[in-house]
């Protein structure tokens, strides 16, 4: 997976909207106020541009496949209970009710899931990224897209280890398919005072 450091000065806000357009990103920093600023002041970016809906997950919240699913259904146009499994996550991930050119996922404290239930949060992440991937490969022309983010604000403790996201945690079939996930890891760096 490649990374990056973006330094929260100057027009950051542009830089990192930039990175979302072609990248799902895993987002994290020594500082969790830093990672709640990049997310808060990119989502108000996403919003500002136009065009895109935004979702919003809180992790602590996050524990199991239950409160993923909960949080999912209430955070896009879904309307009803979703099943829980991660078929039913894809499922309503590619519904666009309202047909946005965009959909950018932010979820908060992705690491309380990670350190609870590894497993759950690989397949979860690979459900995610597999619907942008199929967006991405369907709309060459990105007019509808669906980015991830993922945000962990727990310190060092709580970074994923970027290779294991770099794959596909089962092999995916098809010429629309990539490699691997189109993903990017972002180092957050706060100006020093």
């Amino acid at each position: 997976m490649e990374s990056r450091d973006l330094l929260l000065s100057g027009d950051w806000p542009r830089a990192a909207l930039e990175l979302l357009q072609r990248s799902n990103l895993f987002v994290c920093s020594e500082e969790p106020d830093a990672v709640q600023w990049f997310a808060t002041s990119l989502c108000a970016e996403v919003q500002g541009a136009g065009g895109s809906e935004t979702a919003t997950l809180y992790g602590r919240g996050i524990r199991d496949l239950d409160g993923f699913c909960y949080q999912l259904c209430r955070a896009l146009p879904w309307g009803f209970e979703m099943g829980r499994n991660c078929n039913a996550v894809i499922d309503v991930l590619r519904n666009y009710h309202r047909e946005p050119e965009g959909r950018v996922v932010f979820w908060h404290d992705a690491h309380v899931l990670m350190e609870a239930d590894p497993v759950l949060f690989a397949d979860l992440v690979d459900s995610m990224n597999l619907v942008s991937a199929e967006f991405e490969a369907a709309t060459p022309n990105l007019t509808t897209l669906l980015r991830n983010v993922f945000l962990f604000s727990g310190g060092e403790s709580s970074k994923p280890d970027a290779g294991r996201f770099s794959v596909w945690r089962y092999p995916q079939t098809g010429p629309e398919f990539m490699e691997a996930p189109n993903t990017l890891f972002v180092n957050i760096l706060k100006p020093s005072t």
